[in-house]
Order: C-alpha cells, then structure tokens, then sequence
C-alpha cells in the first residue's frame, strides 16, 4: 500500500474551493512541521489560491521556503488539487 493512501483512505482528501486562510493553515498544520506553515501563512492563501499553484509558485524564493521544504508543501498542494472538478484549470 502506497504512502499516500495511508494518509488518505477511500479518497477522503477534502475539497478545498471554498476554504479561507484560516482553514488551509489548519490543514496543512496537521500535515507539515511548523517552520513550513509559518512561511505559508505569510502568503495569506486560501482555498483557491492553493488550487491556482504550480510547482515553480512554490519552488520559487517568494514562498522563501528551503527546496525539501518547498517540495513537501508542493507535494500536499498536488493531493489537494487532486481533489479538484476543474483538473484542467488547476493541473500543471
């Protein structure tokens, strides 16, 4: 069994369009360490701003986010996008 369907069972990955700041900082509180989410919070993104990054939006030295620390926030925003009706409007 992958990682990812530990973490996430039966496709229980929450549909976030309409979430606020507040909700996607508790989200992704849970899931990554401190130190990530208090750049995140920086950034005052919600719901659909999340759907709306791409990799080089995270990557990028506006997140100012370490690479290994970039790319597990990337990781959670792609399983949160995976959950997205619009794949073509939000998909890289």
């Amino acid at each position: 069994m992958l990682h990812d369907e530990l973490r996430y069972p039966s496709n229980n990955i929450p549909n976030i369009t309409k979430w606020t700041k507040a909700q996607v900082l508790e989200y992704l509180s849970e899931r990554l360490p401190r130190e990530i989410t208090d750049q995140i919070a920086k950034h005052d993104l919600d719901g659909r701003a999340i759907l709306l990054l791409n990799r080089s939006d995270i990557v990028s030295t506006l997140m100012c986010l370490k690479l290994g620390s970039s790319l597990k926030f990337y990781r959670e925003v792609r399983i949160l996008q995976s959950q997205s009706t619009h794949h073509r409007v939000y998909w890289e």
